[in-house]
This record gives C-alpha cells, sequence and structure tokens, in this order.
C-alpha cells in the first residue's frame, strides 16, 4: 500500500544557539553541502511517490526556496505545535496513510520507514522503546485519525503523546525500537533529535 512521506518543519528553533534567529533545519550538515531538511528530504524521496514538506508561516518562504518545484504546505492551524503539523499534513496527503518525520532528525533511518510500512492496516504504527516511551514524530498515520486529532487542537490538548490515550489496541500497532537496534535494522541514532547547536558535530558552523 503506498504511504506519502511528510516531513514536518514547522518549529522556530528557540532553543538552537539560545535564539529563534537560527533555524536548525536551515544549517549546512558538515561534507554534503546541504540543509538538514534537505538531507531528510533527499533520503526518503525515493520511498514513494509523494513527499511534501509541512511547514509553517513563519518558515514557509525559505522552505520554498529549497524546494520551488516540490510540494511545501503551509499548516492549516497555526501555533499549535507539532500536532497542528501533523493534522495538517494528514489533510494534505494525497494517501490514507502518512509517515510523520520531523525534520531535525539527522540520523532517521530509512529502514525504520520501510517496517513501519508493513503494519499499514493499523491506524496508528509508532516506534516504542521498552521504557515505555514512543517515537511519534516518526511514525505512520492515517486519514481516520483526523476527527481525534482536530478534537485535541480545538481543546488545546496539544501534547503529541497523549493524542491516543484510551484507544482502542487494535488501532495501535506498535513497534519494538529496542529490538530493531539489536537487530541491526536501524541505526542506534535513529531517533536523536537536534535541539542545541551543542548537541552535534554535523554542522559546517
Amino acid at each position: 500500500m503506498p504511504i506519502s512521506i511528510a516531513i514536518v518543519a514547522g518549529g522556530n528553533s528557540k532553543r538552537f544557539k539560545g535564539t529563534g534567529d537560527n533555524n536548525k533545519i536551515f544549517f549546512k550538515i558538515n561534507g554534503t553541502g546541504k540543509k538538514l531538511v534537505n538531507v531528510i528530504y533527499d533520503r526518503f524521496k525515493p520511498l514513494s511517490d509523494e513527499i511534501f514538506i509541512q511547514t509553517s508561516e513563519v518558515n514557509s518562504l525559505e522552505i520554498r526556496e529549497i524546494f520551488p518545484n516540490d510540494n511545501v504546505y503551509i499548516d492549516t492551524i497555526s501555533n499549535k505545535g507539532p500536532l497542528s503539523g501533523i493534522y495538517s499534513a494528514l489533510l494534505h496527503a494525497k494517501y490514507d496513510g502518512v509517515f510523520i518525520v520531523a525534520a531535525d532528525m539527522p540520523y532517521v533511518d530509512v529502514n525504520l520507514f520501510l517496517e513501519l510500512r508493513k503494519h499499514h492496516d493499523y491506524e496508528y504504527i509508532v516506534p516504542k522503546w521498552r521504557n515505555g516511551y514512543i517515537e511519534p514524530l516518526c511514525a505512520v498515520y492515517n486519514k481516520k485519525l483526523l476527527p481525534r486529532i482536530k478534537e485535541r487542537l480545538n481543546n488545546d490538548l496539544l501534547k503529541v503523546t497523549n493524542v491516543f490515550n484510551g484507544m482502542e489496541e487494535n488501532r495501535i500497532k506498535y513497534i519494538d525500537i529496542d529490538e530493531l537496534i539489536g537487530n541491526n535494522k536501524i541505526n542506534e541514532r535513529c531517533f536523536t533529535n537536534i535541539n542545541y547547536l551543542t548537541d552535534t558535530d554535523i554542522f559546517d558552523g
């Protein structure tokens, strides 16, 4: 079953370099000459016939300069955090299943997408650590979840990890991250995201 890929790039990087003036997704990665958002895009583009950038109004101008010939969508609901990006991506995607991946994850592994895609019959397919923590910004969502997410947005219940509390178990598929790493199916830094410039030395400067 085909799955759309949406790169969520709506944040303003307030913690990056201590100011919102320097958005981490626009910094170049060492040895590539590419900005972080380009690296994520190029990595996943071969895996679906629909890949797009889901972004906020504040980032839209620079995103469209980087991707002038590709799909770029602006969040339909503003100032609601990552959940609004997820909701907007589901609205814009042409397929029912949408792989949501954050634009600030430089080590995200394409093999994770391939693992998640195997379970397309579920409405929510999310990687989960054995300590109980889930990775909702690197997961597959189905359009059937739109009403549930919209209700949370309307009530300002914006924590992504709480959206699916109480949802029937047969609608959710959890993917064991520790098992994938242990079996060398994905790299151990797959879910590392960048919050501060000091988090990593991957940037040119």
